[in-house]
Parts: C-alpha cells; sequence; structure tokens
C-alpha cells in the first residue's frame, strides 16, 4: 500500500486528465471497472480494500486501455 501515499493529493492533476478526452469520461470509466470488478468479485480476491482508489491509482500508471484489458480479461 505504500506505493498509493503518492497518490494522495495528485489524483485530479495530469496522469489522470490524460487518460481520457474529459473528466466525465475518465469517472466514467473508473466506475466501470470498479462495478465490474465488485460484481464479478474479483474485487475481494485480487484487489485491496479501496477499489476505487486502485482504480484511479492503476489507470495513472498503466493507462485506462491497459487496465481495461487487465480488469475485463475473459469477458465476451
Amino acid at each position: 500500500m505504500l506505493r498509493n501515499l503518492k497518490y494522495n493529493e495528485c489524483l485530479t492533476n495530469e496522469l489522470l486528465g490524460k487518460q481520457a478526452k474529459n473528466q466525465f469520461d475518465l469517472v466514467s470509466h473508473a466506475i466501470k471497472m470498479a462495478e465490474y470488478l465488485v460484481k464479478s468479485g474479483k474485487a475481494a480476491v485480487d484487489w485491496p480494500d479501496n477499489i476505487a482508489f486502485e482504480v484511479l491509482c492503476r489507470m495513472a500508471d498503466e493507462g485506462t486501455e491497459k487496465l481495461e484489458h487487465e480488469v475485463f480479461k475473459g469477458e465476451e
């Protein structure tokens, strides 16, 4: 969890702003991923307690597209 400390103050800055065309699109993607993780049960196994925060951190680190592929992997 130490890794997430660097995001405590910067989740509204350029790291996330570059991940989508606007803030509403960014939040929509994050909500869809977090909701899917909770409903599918993946959150209880592979993700920390604060799923929404972790989704945003990973979006900033990995990018939205890469994270979506990871989260929705195997769903068709």
